[in-house]
């Protein structure tokens, strides 16, 4: 039994007025102004989105603050839920960026409101330094699905795998209540099926009937066999506390070997939604290569 993991990539060609000022994480600066100037074009209310009676049916909320349903199945302890996308840098140089946008299932009914709200922004600058930019180009792939096993099975009996885990930016993971200096496959694993879980529920509509249990033991069985992971942050200027913000997680390679292949749909999957924390500022961008040889890349 399979259920749908359903989301749509778009880019934006973009040229920066003011060259170079805002390249080195060009998708995080451009998220950062994002809610604040989508929250400008569509709210009409005068109170905390919160405690707005529109705050289940109002874009800005869905999109940016992602309230838990009062008679939600899961996240009952939360006010917010993971966001329904994630920004990532195609291509970045001095005047010109590429970046893409990836919207999970419901989301994607929403694109009208995001390209409306990032051709404000460009007007408005984004980043410490309020770059401005214009969109040249926008260009939409058709609608992706990838197939979510409700449990993983093979016809290959014991046959071993190795995979190769690359981080495109730097992985945030908890362990124990703090950042994770180092993972296993099985932390890693979990925190895919956490995220997975989540934006199924609430963006795409299926509430995941998962062997989680099962799924878990048999990511213990893979061992890592080569690990260059290395703690990392990042900054980020926040325009509302007005200083830089560090987000920390893990970077470089880790290679794990056992019976992969029954979790590859799982890491397709992965990268698209990207992994651990602080998703939607760009951290958790993940490659994972079956059956090639490691090779360090920081």
């Amino acid at each position: 039994m399979f259920s749908a993991f359903v989301y749509k990539r778009f880019t934006f060609n973009i040229r920066l007025s003011d060259s170079g000022k805002e390249t080195f994480w060009f998708s995080n600066a451009l998220r950062g102004g994002f809610g604040k100037t989508l929250r400008e074009l569509v709210c009409t209310m005068p109170v905390h989105c919160m405690d707005c009676q529109l705050k289940y049916s109002c874009a800005y909320p869905y999109l940016f603050e992602t309230p838990v349903p009062t008679d939600s199945d899961v996240m009952r302890l939360y006010e917010k839920a993971p966001h329904p996308f994630v920004f990532e840098d195609r291509a970045v140089d001095s005047d010109q960026s590429s970046v893409d946008l990836i919207l999970f299932g419901k989301a994607v009914a929403y694109f009208p409101f995001f390209r409306a709200a990032l051709e404000k922004l460009g007007e408005s600058g984004i980043g410490k330094f309020r770059s401005k930019f214009e969109i040249e180009e926008v260009r939409g792939e058709g609608s992706h699905t990838l197939e979510i096993p409700a449990s993983l099975t093979s016809d290959e009996g014991d046959r071993v795998d190795t995979v190769r885990l690359q981080t495109v930016s730097p992985l945030s993971i908890k362990s124990d209540g703090k950042v994770a200096k180092t993972i296993d496959f099985k932390l890693l694993v979990s925190s895919i099926l956490r995220r997975l879980e989540l934006i199924s529920y609430f963006h795409i509509g299926n509430k995941l009937e998962l062997d989680r249990d099962a799924i878990l033991s048999l990511a213990e069985k893979v061992e890592c066999v080569g690990n260059e992971l290395k703690s990392a942050s990042r900054g980020r200027f926040s325009r509302r506390q007005g200083r830089v913000m560090l987000l920390e997680g893990l970077t470089g390679n880790a290679t794990f070997r056992g019976p992969i292949q029954m979790f590859s749909n799982m890491l397709r999957i992965a990268e698209v939604m990207h992994v651990g924390r602080h998703t939607s500022f760009g951290l958790g961008r993940v490659r994972f290569f079956i059956n090639e040889p490691l090779v360090t890349i920081y």
